[in-house]
């Protein structure tokens, strides 16, 4: 009898160290929590992890390429700055707490470096008769701008520039396309003035004379 209690005493211990260990190492974790992000070239910005357990704790995060590790973090949440040459997806890897047992480490996140230009299409051309029928410049002309960060493109006009040529005039208008990196594009607009409608004139009225010699020199003000 005092054998078997003394393998049940050591098979109960047993179990209540597996249990006090798992506990210590479920009690920490790590997880990025920020979002996916655009920056502009040479830009930087934050990621946020967010910790449990003891203070204070270690991370270690890879970019794909390199892994760094951070001690002595404090507080939850974490922030620290990255500053990505291209697009580049950072992945928490590790994270242990004041205990120094191993905890769970999860989330990524992915940095756009936005070095891509900006969409748009050429607005449709404008056929008018008169250089006076020429309308305003109108930004609203450009309707599908777009781009892969910016959700709403600025886009502005730049100039109107003429071939110097009459019936007809080609006027090429310029709009620009910017996004909030500083990333352009040029869109164009032909507009064409070419009067090819005939004027119009009534015929002057008849004149009466009595002979040749009176008849009046020919004189473009009786239209």
């Amino acid at each position: 009898m005092s054998k078997g209690r003394n393998i049940r005493r050591l098979l109960l211990s047993t179990a209540w160290w597996m249990l006090a260990a798992f506990a210590v190492v479920g009690q920490s974790s790590a997880e990025i929590t920020s979002p996916d992000v655009c920056i502009c070239e040479d830009g930087n910005t934050e990621i946020r992890v967010d910790l449990t357990g003891t203070p204070s704790w270690s991370i270690t995060y890879t970019d794909g390429t390199n892994t760094f590790t951070i001690d002595n973090i404090d507080s939850s949440p974490y922030f620290f700055s990255v500053s990505p040459l291209i697009t580049t997806t950072y992945t928490l890897t590790e994270v242990s707490d004041d205990t120094g047992v191993p905890g769970t480490a999860s989330g990524t996140v992915t940095i756009t470096v936005d070095i891509i230009d900006p969409t748009a299409s050429n607005p449709a051309p404008i056929n008018v008769q008169c250089i006076g029928d020429v309308p305003a410049p109108d930004i609203t002309v450009v309707t599908d701008e777009a781009d892969n960060c910016t959700a709403a493109p600025v886009v502005a006009f730049v100039s109107d520039v003429s071939n110097g040529n009459t019936c007809p005039e080609v006027i090429t208008r310029t709009y620009s396309v910017t996004d909030d990196c500083g990333n352009s594009i040029l869109v164009t607009q032909t507009i064409t003035v070419d009067d090819d409608i005939n004027p119009t004139a009534s015929n002057p009225a008849p004149i009466n004379v009595q002979c040749i010699g009176d008849v009046p020199a020919p004189d473009i003000t009786v239209v």
